[in-house]
């Protein structure tokens, strides 16, 4: 054969090869496609009701879920279309979140899964973390219990979010012991318990309290407001005089400083 005629069979079957590399492309897709379909008929998951599925799916959730591939409800995704289905059509399994490091975008995902269903959300981030509360507020109405430890928390904020009508319990805290970096005035409490008519539970924990407001003006009027659905209430180093401005009739548990004077307890 001379050079030419070399060159050109070269060149056919390089292109045949080319061929053939996508016929096996294809034959490939094919097997992997009835795969996930021989995988759905034989996924029992696949065969059972929704409600049913969606109980047992309930019931792979971690105490502290999160977005972490490797645990549910991240993991249920990744398995195959029909739980992926399922998972996305579990409300509940995105109606609980435990956040330890910003992740907003994630946040926002998660909570639009749980759709209309009571959310409960946990927030363990050291820093500032304005943007993942203020997706939170914007399920205000839906929020049912709400835990908030930081390492700065602009409270007055997370006030302006309100009303929160289905909230239960509400805990804010500092995330070291004795670092005192989130600080709430007794207006504050105030208007966090009358945006929230149905809370049962509130604590502070490590949080300094004072009497008047940051600029230093008192935001009170001095007559006691009455919360009669509030059951426990935990205070950090508490100024004594939150007690004249609350009464809590139907109070079950109640944790305050040992300085603040038997003489003050007569006033719930």
């Amino acid at each position: 054969m001379s050079i030419k005629d070399l060159e050109t069979r070269i060149e056919a079957l390089s292109i045949e090869i080319e061929r053939q590399k996508e016929v096996l492309n294809q034959l490939q897709r094919s097997k992997t496609a009835a795969q996930r379909e021989l995988n759905t008929l034989r996924d029992p998951i696949a065969h059972l009701p929704l409600e049913i599925s969606s109980e047992i799916f309930l019931q792979c959730l971690p105490p502290y879920a999160g977005p972490t591939p490797d645990d549910a409800p991240m993991l249920l995704l990744n398995i195959c279309s029909a739980w992926t289905t399922v998972a996305l059509s579990t409300p509940a399994l995105w109606a609980y979140i435990h956040i330890d490091r910003p992740c907003a975008k994630i946040l926002q995902i998660w909570l639009q899964r749980a759709r209309g269903y009571p959310l409960s959300v946990n927030f363990d981030i050291i820093g500032e973390l304005s943007k993942e509360v203020a997706i939170a507020g914007q399920y205000s109405k839906q929020l049912k219990h709400l835990q908030i430890f930081a390492g700065k928390l602009h409270l007055d904020a997370f006030i302006s979010l309100g009303p929160f009508p289905s909230l239960e319990t509400l805990m804010i805290g500092s995330l070291e012991d004795g670092s005192y970096e989130v600080t709430v005035t007794i207006p504050q409490i105030i208007g966090l318990l009358t945006l929230a008519p149905n809370l049962e539970h509130l604590a502070f924990h490590c949080v300094e309290t004072f009497r008047l407001d940051h600029d230093g003006e008192e935001r009170t009027d001095g007559v006691e407001t009455i919360f009669p659905n509030l059951l426990g209430l935990k205070i950090g180093d508490s100024d004594e005089d939150l007690l004249r401005y609350i009464s809590l009739p139907n109070l079950t548990t109640l944790l305050l400083p040992l300085e603040i004077s038997l003489l003050d307890f007569p006033s719930f």
